[in-house]
This record gives C-alpha cells, structure tokens and sequence, in this order.
C-alpha cells in the first residue's frame, strides 16, 4: 500500500469486510482454516493480522517477490 494512504483504516475496512462477508457464508462453503502470507518486513500488516486474531504458525526465512 502506498505510504500516503496509510493510517487511513482502508486495510482494516478492507479485511473486516472479508471477514464479514467470509462468516455469513453457508458453513458447508467455508473452509476450516484461512492462511495469509505476508512479509515479516510488512510490520504494518502483521499487525493488522494480529488485531484481527490471525496467529504466526509458520514463519519463513525467505519471501519470493
């Protein structure tokens, strides 16, 4: 995201809806588990996961760009 839209809520908005929209879903069509990946250097997003409940289970020492 860019630097000057930070700090504006949009991701915080933008996963809330997904994550609204995502548990009025029939349960017969949601998965169990959802992953996210994300680069240990995007401390913003991790943050932003971690509000929201999302745990580190895994944590690589690489990310592919």
């Amino acid at each position: 995201m860019s630097r000057p839209l930070r700090g504006q809520g949009l991701g915080t908005a933008c996963l809330g809806l997904f994550l609204k929209t995502y548990t009025n879903l029939p349960a017969d069509q949601r998965t169990k588990t959802i992953y996210l990946q994300v680069s240990g250097d995007n401390l913003p997003a991790v943050a932003l996961y971690k509000k929201a409940g999302f745990k580190i289970r895994e944590s690589l020492s690489y990310y592919l760009y």
